[in-house]
């Protein structure tokens, strides 16, 4: 009897992990399909602000969209003809938010840091 009430809490254990990366599996397609709908949607032309990091000076230009694989962008040039980039998603890893000096006085100024 033990050992049917062990293999029963294994089966039940394995069943348990199966659901758990079902779950998983149908948060990441979720989460894969709100990403592209979202690149999609992305107009292909876009007035964007920019950190130039050759110039080191911010401006203001007009991005167009690029999608390799699942990586996405605007890509811009300075006045000087340098490449800059801004992400489309994962704003979070966007560089232009711990780059850009006008970015951080405006976060600084509106924190009161």
């Amino acid at each position: 009897m033990e050992k049917l009430d062990r293999l029963n809490q294994t089966i039940q254990g394995t069943i348990n992990e199966i659901r758990k990366q079902d779950y998983e599996t149908k948060d990441k397609r979720k989460a894969d399909r709100e990403r592209a709908k979202s690149i999609n949607e992305a107009p292909p032309y876009e007035a964007i602000d920019i950190y130039c990091t050759k110039c080191k000076q911010d401006y203001k230009a007009i991005g167009s969209k690029v999608i390799q694989g699942q990586k996405s962008w605007y890509e811009a040039k300075c006045p000087k003809g340098h490449r800059s980039y801004r992400n489309i998603v994962d704003k979070h890893l966007d560089p232009y938010y711990y780059e850009s000096k006008e970015f951080i006085k405006e976060a600084k100024q509106l924190f009161d840091l």
